[in-house]
């Protein structure tokens, strides 16, 4: 099961990836419900 364990490490790792996912919600909140 060594698998998920680097994909988890992986995405946790790359700070890039952490940065796309932030950005829509930014953009949700910015616009009026």
């Amino acid at each position: 099961h060594p698998a998920p364990l680097p994909d988890v490490n992986n995405y946790q790792s790359n700070p890039a990836l952490k940065l796309p996912p932030p950005a829509p919600s930014l953009k949700i909140t910015k616009v009026p419900h």
